[in-house]
């Protein structure tokens, strides 16, 4: 199992000394019925399209054992994605799935449930034979041969400059000649009292598009839904953003030749302005971005 089963029981140990202090039962018989409480625990594995998948292998770890590592048990999701286990008994219980050729994801290909102690920010209700927890795993495709641009960092301006990159080679070029530009405009001149100032960028493809990325499981690029830019912008005055200096953002770009590519984005505007690039790009004109370093067209 992923999680530190020491960690997890010091945890469990030190809420059930809460609950003794709290009330006041015998600490034997509060311990006894806190590791020994009946688990009944019913699961569906689906990929990202929800849509089921069998065969997936399922550890368990049962908490019932006192400051020590619980019980293992294994099964397999069947035709459907269910799988169960009965019969046995704990404290909580820590689910994980995994499947060759598919992606884990935390939060979603792993949960721990509460039964000996309830559930909190850490143990999530137990589910039902009606209400299966589900876990979510990303079928992987075939990967293609695809261009990397490894976390290359580009200077910019703040007066609204177009900078432009070109997801070919990796390199800075004159306005007009890139895959992606950036403009962006800073009033750091203008700083309140805490050093805040308002700023914007426009991230743009020229002849082509861009749509936002779901970074956890998105690998194929959508055919359609591209805009020509989207714009960012940071007012120092707005009490429903979090300022910052930079922000973060992921795009598949449908460019002006025909081909996709996939992008992580970080735009900084403070002392040192610049962009943080990391993208992949299929020469191909395929949709697929999924990468595999053993298949790497380039690497920038």
């Amino acid at each position: 199992m992923k999680r530190n089963p020491i960690i997890w029981l010091l945890r469990t140990a030190a809420l059930i000394v809460l609950s003794v202090l709290i009330y006041r039962g015998s600490p034997i018989g509060i311990v006894a019925a806190t590791f020994s409480a009946p688990i009944e625990f019913y699961g569906r594995v689906v990929d990202q399209n929800s849509q089921p998948v069998s065969d997936a292998e399922v550890g368990f770890q049962a908490a019932d054992q006192f400051m020590a590592s619980g019980t293992r048990y294994s099964a397999k999701s069947d035709g459907d994605g269910y799988f169960s286990i009965t019969g046995i008994r704990g404290a909580g219980l820590d689910v994980i799935v995994s499947k060759h050729g598919y992606d884990t994801s935390k939060g979603h290909s792993d949960q721990t449930f509460g039964y000996g102690m309830g559930p909190d920010s850490f143990r999530k209700v137990p589910p039902t034979k009606d209400k299966p927890a589900t876990f979510v795993l990303r079928k992987k495709a075939a990967p293609d041969r695809l261009v990397r641009i490894s976390s290359r960092q580009y200077l910019i301006t703040k007066d609204g400059t177009p900078n432009e990159v070109n997801l070919e080679t990796g390199k800075a070029v004159a306005a007009g000649e890139g895959h992606l530009r950036v403009e962006c405009w800073a009033n750091d001149e203008l700083k309140d009292d805490q050093r805040r100032f308002d700023w914007k960028c426009r991230i743009s493809v020229p002849r082509g598009g861009l749509v936002e990325r779901n970074p956890e499981f998105d690998f194929e690029a959508p055919e359609d839904g591209y805009r020509p830019a989207e714009e960012i912008t940071v007012r120092a005055d707005d009490p429903r953003q979090r300022w910052s200096p930079e922000e973060d953002r992921e795009y598949f770009l449908k460019l002006g030749g025909g081909k996709y590519a996939r992008v992580h984005l970080s735009v900084g505007v403070g002392r040192n302005p610049m962009v943080i690039l990391e993208s992949y790009l299929n020469p191909s004109g395929s949709r697929n971005l999924e990468y595999e370093p053993s298949k790497q067209a380039t690497s920038r």
